[in-house]
């Protein structure tokens, strides 16, 4: 009887082993199936983390309920395709920064730009392939000021100068979006990605409810990482919007935990010299800016991008004050003039 007992036990245990070991494989499947954009491929690994987390008798319902969502989302995009017909890749190099891919060769610098603007083109530069990433777009319009200022323009703005005088120091610039349109966040890294891009700037502007409104102010520039304080999460929560919210907690560690690591140190490093750059500049005009310092944060823009990446809250729009400062020609020609001597700096540094 023992003997028996014994043996039941060693093959449950290789059993569970296995069972362990197939879970971690699917899980890995079912990161990259994400990554690669690929959905029936993420279907399938999906429905084998359920099956293998039923045989190791972990609980299943959130990850069920992933599955009714990414079922929902296949359904939807099978129908959108037999309306439209297959457009092609929603990054195409046609459909996509057309005005503002612009090689070093067909550079011009217009002449009324100021003298930060005309520095020698380097060839040496025109390899650096910076991708600017405009936050929100179209259908969202991101934060909304105190008189209706959209953080979609203001960004989008401040996207259009930074591009001006990377591409008049030799960078070759692109944009994931240069007008008001929609993109899906996890395309951004994805199409910086394909494009071996070696910096990645996402721009956004920060926001707080009514009753911080007085007092909330300042730059802040963050990396990709588990958020360490309430500060960040709450704000890689609003910028992380519904795209994050559609993964469930599996799915949502596996990406913080797994992907990026590679690329943290370069990050923070370019984060500080893009916030150190930014603060220089912006404090020409407003001496009261706030320095709110380089954070970690869990934005869902930067998981995957396998250059140097960060995300800058460029000021407050929410502010009365900051606001008015961030819809300014002015104000956004040095706010972007920070982030571009932030990535000249990170260069030197980092050759």
């Amino acid at each position: 009887m023992k003997f028996v007992i014994v043996l039941v036990w060693i093959f449950s245990t290789l059993l569970f082993a296995d069972a362990k070991k197939d879970l971690a494989d699917a899980r890995v499947v079912y990161v990259q199936a994400i990554l690669e954009n690929d959905s029936q491929k993420e279907l399938i690994a999906l429905k084998k983390i359920i099956e293998h987390s039923k045989e190791l008798g972990f609980s299943t319902a959130l990850l069920e309920k992933d599955l009714k969502i990414l079922n929902s989302k296949i359904s939807k995009n099978n129908i959108e395709k037999e309306k439209d017909g297959d457009l092609g890749l929603l990054f195409d190099d046609t459909k996509i920064s057309s005005k503002k891919e612009i090689s070093i060769n067909q550079q011009i610098v217009p002449v009324e730009k100021k003298d930060e603007f005309k520095q020698k083109i380097n060839p040496s530069l025109s390899n650096k392939i910076i991708v600017i990433d405009p936050g929100h777009g179209g259908k969202d319009p991101g934060a909304v000021g105190p008189n209706g200022e959209k953080e979609k323009d203001s960004v989008l703005e401040i996207g259009h100068i930074l591009a001006d005088i990377l591409q008049a120091r030799g960078y070759k610039v692109i944009f994931t979006r240069d007008d008001d349109k929609f993109v899906e966040l996890q395309q951004r890294t994805k199409f910086a990605n394909k494009k071996d891009a070696k910096i990645f700037v996402s721009i956004h502007a920060n926001a707080v409810p009514k009753e911080r409104i007085a007092y909330a102010r300042g730059i802040e520039t963050y990396f990709l990482s588990p958020a360490r304080d309430e500060r960040a999460k709450r704000i890689a929560s609003i910028e992380n919007g519904a795209d994050m919210s559609e993964m469930g907690f599996d799915g949502k560690n596996v990406f913080l935990n797994v992907f990026n690591r590679g690329k943290i140190i370069q990050s923070q490093k370019l984060a500080i010299d893009v916030q150190r750059s930014m603060i220089t500049e912006a404090k020409v005009q407003n001496p009261k800016v706030v320095d709110g310092g380089v954070r970690e944060a869990p934005f869902w823009v930067l998981v995957g991008a396998q250059s140097a990446a960060i995300l800058v809250e460029v000021g407050y729009i929410s502010h009365p004050e900051e606001s008015q400062l961030l819809i300014d020609k002015t104000y956004q020609t040095k706010l972007a003039l920070g982030i571009a001597n932030g990535i000249s700096n990170y260069f030197i540094h980092n050759p």
